[in-house]
């Protein structure tokens, strides 16, 4: 059985990264990818991905307008009950090995902290800025996650 991950997009380059990482560095995982509306027209933009095959599954989720706690203090599912399974009901019924996201805090740092810490999901960031080389990111996140 192939191994799972999930992507989790917040920009378009990181869905151009995305992309990449799905078909080159985890291409015989099961990859599935949200896609959130921080992209501007994010659900026509999940439709022409999932047509190109790359991802086994594709979700636009809408995360505007909705507070994220910033990921020290996440409990995912108790701060959100069960409105977040109306949200992303995916979430209930998915799990995965690997979860990559990008960002420190908000949506894609609750997720992540969700499927760590109800599922055990390895973590990994990916990142695109010039601030993910410096001491700063490091020292922000280094005692985020246990694994």
């Amino acid at each position: 059985m192939k191994k799972t991950l999930l992507i989790i997009v917040n920009t378009p380059f990181q869905m151009i990264t995305a992309i990449q990482l799905a078909s080159t560095e985890y291409k015989g995982y099961l990859v599935d990818v949200i896609i959130t509306d921080n992209i501007a027209q994010y659900t026509e933009l999940a439709k022409r991905v999932l047509k190109s095959k790359i991802f086994s599954n594709v979700y636009a989720v809408k995360t505007k307008g909705l507070k994220w706690n910033n990921w020290k203090y996440t409990l995912f599912p108790f701060v959100y009950g069960n409105r977040i399974f109306k949200i992303m009901p995916f979430i209930y019924e998915k799990k995965y090995e690997v979860v990559l996201f990008a960002n420190t805090g908000g949506v894609s740092a609750c997720i992540a902290t969700f499927f760590n810490s109800r599922y055990g999901s390895v973590l990994g960031m990916y990142e695109d800025g010039f601030v993910s080389y410096s001491k700063f990111y490091y020292d922000e996140i280094k005692d985020a996650f246990i694994l």
